[in-house]
């Protein structure tokens, strides 16, 4: 009868994760004993091939009674994993922290192996001492915390010249302990020429993941993990657009699960996750596209702590974390990443294409990034300063149930400040707070949502959908108008301070699209073009929208609202 055979037919769950450790470390405890025996039986059968067959000091053959030990704990140690893998048969996945890591990172029964010898000489005491009274002192030169190589595969009676060269390989870069990052390895030295006398540990967020802990203990870790809360409808983007990104997310698990079977990518075993890239001004909505498509597939979102530059351990980190939370990887301004031929780029391509989850890049600056990285896109999702008809339905959301007065007009409003979805969040925001200070009785008015749009729009960053908008002085600093040119641009700014009433007096109705003024100023010095269109715009109270001509001449799903918004004066200019 096998050591599996005699477990009792009524196996019983594991109840909480802490049973199942103490179970697992009892069993690692007589692997240790057995490895101890076997190296006693392997020390004195050494020795005695040393001394020659014929030596006096040492027996010819180990003890019988040192062999009948050895025997009695490997069998022991069979009868411990007989019960723990029926237990765990039985028991739910959710209970056992490690029985969901096994699943998500595909580990084989020597990789879980390695990876509870590395937990144990962690977590604890009692497992240092033991392993400690074996001197293992044949590979490397180890620290306290850490196992070489060549000592594990020892302990996993691996001794042999074939299967030492065959199960090293498990601890390749591209093997599931290293691409996962669940493991790190020290450094080489000169004198370690061998991978086997190479340290590795297990990093502390893989122990609190199996010990189920889920405190922190490192203030500065690099990750956010956060559970959104917003819905797709919140998101003001192109219905078609906003179709294919939920097929491709709502389906991507089922995708991956079914890889296999459908043959998809047969023979290829990089670059099958799916990598959205969000690319367009600030603040039209690619955070909340982020948060609203984590929460539809009910996923945390895991980011980066900071913004901007980052080490190849935060990156390693950042994937890791999403391995383990079985979340979502978001990077803003992806573009910092981008340097050629940087480390970074090299570590970030590398996990892209490693990871077979969902991954969201948002960037500003989209010609920044360069063609390794954009080609690993599965799908672009562009995001444009919102059409006028869009900045309403925007206030409608950011309001809410917000009282408004009877004069508010939001249609007027998102005609008249165009303005992306984050400004006008800031706006509704400030509104509601002026009418807070204001009086108890909550009501917002039409001055209130313009003065804050007002606000807003003297903050807009200086690249908007790829302008630069300002409002400026009467005089330019360092360039100094002609008078003539000054004199010209009274008379303009006076007609145009005029018009409206002027064309009221008449009774002449223009058609909208016929609305405007358009001027052109032509010359040699560009410098003095811009300066007079920027004197123009102080003198009738205007903002200014400049774009270079390769501005202009980009293609945009919103160009005629974007080129040409109201209340402002378009300024462009061949730039260098």
């Amino acid at each position: 009868m096998t050591a599996v055979e005699r477990v009792p037919i009524a196996v019983q769950p594991y109840t909480d994760n802490g049973e199942f450790l103490e179970a697992k470390f009892a069993e690692v405890t007589v692997q240790l004993e057995c490895a101890a025996l076997r190296r006693q039986l392997t020390q004195r059968d050494m020795r005695r091939w040393m001394k020659g067959e014929r030596s006096e000091i040492e027996p010819a053959l180990p003890s019988e009674q040192l062999q009948r030990r050895s025997d009695i704990g490997e069998r022991e140690l069979l009868r411990h994993r007989a019960v723990l893998e029926a237990r765990l048969g039985v028991s739910d996945p959710e209970v056992i922290p490690f029985l969901e890591l096994t699943r998500r990172c595909e580990l084989s029964v020597f990789d879980q192996k390695v990876l509870w010898l590395l937990f144990f000489k962690s977590v604890s005491p009692d497992f240092r001492e033991q392993y400690e009274c074996l001197d293992m002192s044949r590979f490397g030169s180890e620290s306290d915390e850490e196992i070489c190589i060549g000592n594990l595969l020892e302990l996993l009676s691996y001794t042999n010249i074939m299967s030492t060269i065959k199960m090293r390989a498990r601890f390749s870069v591209d093997a599931p302990l290293f691409r996962h990052h669940l493991v790190r390895m020290g450094a080489w030295a000169d004198n370690r020429p061998s991978i086997l006398d190479v340290e590795i540990h297990l990093p502390q967020r893989v122990v609190a993941w199996i010990s189920d802990d889920k405190n922190r203990y490192i203030s500065d870790s690099p990750c956010l993990v956060e559970w959104p809360s917003e819905e797709i409808d919140q998101v003001v983007l192109d219905n078609g657009m906003i179709t294919r990104l939920l097929k491709m997310v709502d389906h991507h698990a089922e995708l991956v699960a079914r890889r296999s079977q459908l043959g998809i990518g047969a023979g290829i075993s990089y670059g099958q996750g799916l990598t959205i890239l969000e690319y367009g001004p600030p603040g039209t909505g690619k955070t909340l596209l982020a948060r609203a498509l984590a929460h539809r597939v009910g996923k945390p979102l895991v980011s980066l702590m900071s913004k901007g530059r980052v080490d190849d351990t935060e990156l390693e980190y950042l994937f890791r974390e999403a391995r383990l939370q079985d979340g979502i990887v978001f990077i803003d301004e992806c573009e910092s990443l981008c340097s050629a031929d940087s480390e970074e780029l090299r570590v970030l391509l590398r996990e892209l294409e490693q990871f077979d989850g969902i991954v969201i890049m948002a960037t500003n600056r989209p010609q920044d990034l360069v063609e390794p990285l954009d080609r690993r896109f599965t799908l672009k999702v562009p995001f444009t300063l919102p059409s006028a008809e869009a900045r309403e339905r925007i206030w409608v959301l950011h309001l809410g149930q917000t009282p408004l007065a009877n004069d508010v007009d939001l249609e007027k409003l998102a005609r008249e400040y165009p303005i992306a979805g984050g400004y006008i969040k800031n706006a509704a925001q400030t509104a509601v707070n002026e009418a807070l200070s204001r009086d108890e009785d909550l009501e917002l008015s039409h001055a209130d949502l313009e003065s804050a749009c007002q606000l807003q729009a003297q903050h807009v960053g200086a690249d908007v959908g790829g302008a630069t908008r300002y409002k400026p002085g009467v005089e330019t600093p360092g360039v100094l108008l002609p008078e003539e040119l000054q004199s010209r641009l009274a008379v303009l700014a006076a007609g145009l301070n005029r018009q409206s009433q002027v064309l009221a007096d008449w009774g002449l109705e223009i058609p909208s699209e016929l609305h405007g003024v358009r001027v052109l100023f032509h010359g040699e010095d560009w410098v003095t073009i811009l300066a007079a269109a920027d004197s123009l715009a102080a003198r009738i109270d205007r903002q200014v929208v400049r774009f270079s001509v390769a501005d202009l001449m980009e293609p945009s799903s919103n160009d005629a609202e974007v080129r040409s918004p109201e209340r402002a004066i378009v300024s462009s200019a061949r730039t260098g």
